[in-house]
């Protein structure tokens, strides 16, 4: 049940790669094609490098694996593979997000172009049921920008029209933000584009005392 892959690449159709690493470490629980239903206890990389890209139909990369969870009968009786892992370590990753619709920032996070260096984090109770759900235990992380993260933490739940977080904490440098709840509502990733999110992604945030610097 314990299972050691060495130089991992998932890569795109279109042969990018997203995801590559030395050494994949994974231990599994349960597998169960019948009930399509996998477990598995933890998953560890170490120095991955992660791709992440946004085209200009504003789908992203990793779209075509989220297309192979769901199921092919579109009747209500049909369930998607359900995944389900205990925990998630990432040691010193390199994350990149880059979008089609780049736009130029002289100062602070680019959204447009992220990079991370290092990338430092530990999920908990991730799960993939129609919908993506899960614990960020312990995020870190330095852009490229220089903006420094020491501590990102939240419960997370994303689905088609609404992106959740509740219990969230924010360190950094200057700012240390409790909020109880971000409630983000859309239609469609779309509406994430630059230009277009302030007018139709609707907010709901509900912050706890907090110590926030601009």
């Amino acid at each position: 049940n314990n299972i050691i892959l060495e130089n991992f690449c998932v890569q795109s159709p279109q042969h990018d790669t997203i995801l590559y690493t030395s050494r994949l470490e994974f231990k599994l629980n349960t597998f169960s094609l019948s009930s399509r239903f996998l477990e598995l206890k933890k998953v560890t990389m170490t120095r991955p490098t992660i791709n992440f890209y946004i085209d200009s139909t504003n789908t992203i990369n990793i779209q075509f694996i989220v297309k192979k969870l769901q199921p092919k009968d579109t009747t209500s009786s049909a369930h998607p593979l359900v995944v389900s892992i205990r925990e998630i370590i990432l040691n010193n990753a390199k994350f990149s997000l880059k979008s089609f619709h780049y736009v130029p920032r002289a100062y602070g996070i680019n959204f447009t172009d992220v990079h991370l260096d290092p990338l430092n984090v530990k999920v908990t109770n991730f799960l993939v049921d129609r919908g993506i759900s899960m614990n960020i235990k312990d995020l870190s992380a330095t852009d490229q920008s220089g903006f420094v993260l020491d501590n990102f933490s939240a419960r997370l739940k994303i689905n088609k029209e609404n992106m959740f977080f509740s219990n969230l904490h924010i360190n950094t440098k200057k700012s240390d933000i409790y909020a109880n709840q971000v409630h983000l509502n859309f239609k469609n990733l779309q509406e994430f584009k630059t230009g277009v999110f302030g007018k139709k992604v609707k907010l709901n945030i509900e912050v706890a005392p907090s110590e926030i610097s601009t």
